[in-house]
């Protein structure tokens, strides 16, 4: 159960493989060496919106390049405020990430600004029900313990995967937009 004002948006996408959606983030990647940023960002979008159909548990890595990706793309676009959310969404999937030096430096202050906005984004608990689980849950990536009863969030955005037992994906709900505290 969830209460307001956190939303569940069910996935409605036909299931994708997991190696799918590697495959089409490998594609995107090249079209932004390739400095073709406005057929990165169409893609970028239609693979966003695939996402919550993956028929395995989304590694955090590939979830945190997206936006990343976007925000590279955003910059070069001319968009500093898109592309400086985009690479606060990218760090909150993924407090570790760094600079990907394979890029030019030039969005690298932008990244750095968005960086420092995951830092200070709101925090929030996710409150998992008390009964037992029967399946894997992952939050933008990252198995949950069947044990942990709360999951601090940071952000406004993540994406939920339910596993079932044998560690395969059921099914998915793509992102929860706020959570009550």
């Amino acid at each position: 159960m969830v209460a307001p004002p956190a939303q569940l948006h069910p996935c409605s996408v036909e299931p994708q493989p997991l190696a799918t959606i590697e495959s089409s983030l490998a594609d995107i990647e090249g079209l932004v060496q390739s400095l073709e940023f406005e057929d990165a960002l169409k893609q970028i979008d239609t693979l966003e919106e695939k996402l919550c159909a993956s028929d395995g548990p989304l590694p955090t890595q590939v979830l945190a390049r997206i936006p990343y990706l976007r925000g590279i793309v955003l910059f070069y676009l001319d968009d500093r405020e898109g592309a400086q959310s985009a690479f606060q969404l990218a760090a909150e999937r993924d407090p570790g990430l760094e600079w990907d030096t394979t890029f030019p430096p030039d969005p690298q202050q932008v990244f750095l600004l968005g960086v420092a906005d995951a830092i200070h984004a709101p925090r929030s608990r996710l409150v998992l029900p008390t009964e037992e689980r029967t399946g894997q849950l992952y939050i933008d990536g990252r198995a949950v313990d069947l044990a942990i009863r709360e999951v601090e969030l940071v952000g406004e955005r993540h994406l939920l995967q339910f596993g079932v037992e044998g560690g395969e994906v059921s099914g998915t709900i793509d992102e929860i937009y706020r959570h009550c505290n």
